[in-house]
């Protein structure tokens, strides 16, 4: 496993772990079955944090995530909406 590997694991873990999720390998899997609501944030901050604070490129996030890069421009785009609308409700 390589630095960047390892660095997603970590980070995906984090996540995972604050949202309590148990089994950390269902938010890579694109199953419609995993998706529901705490799964789907939990994904999406992570992917923000790998993205925006870890530097990984989008393109090896989609391939690890098994999704396409445009989802994964979404999932980063919805966190930083959800902490632009919370900035302004302060």
């Amino acid at each position: 496993m390589d630095t960047i590997d390892t660095t997603i694991y970590e980070v995906c873990r984090r996540v995972c772990e604050h949202f309590g999720i148990t089994d950390m390998e269902r938010i890579f899997t694109p199953s419609k079955v995993n998706n529901i609501e705490r799964l789907s944030d939990a994904r999406s901050f992570a992917l923000y944090i790998l993205h925006r604070d870890e530097k990984v490129t989008i393109p090896r996030l989609a391939a690890k995530f098994r999704r396409t890069p445009r989802t994964i421009y979404w999932h980063v785009r919805k966190v930083e909406d959800m902490m632009t609308w919370n900035e302004k409700d302060r």
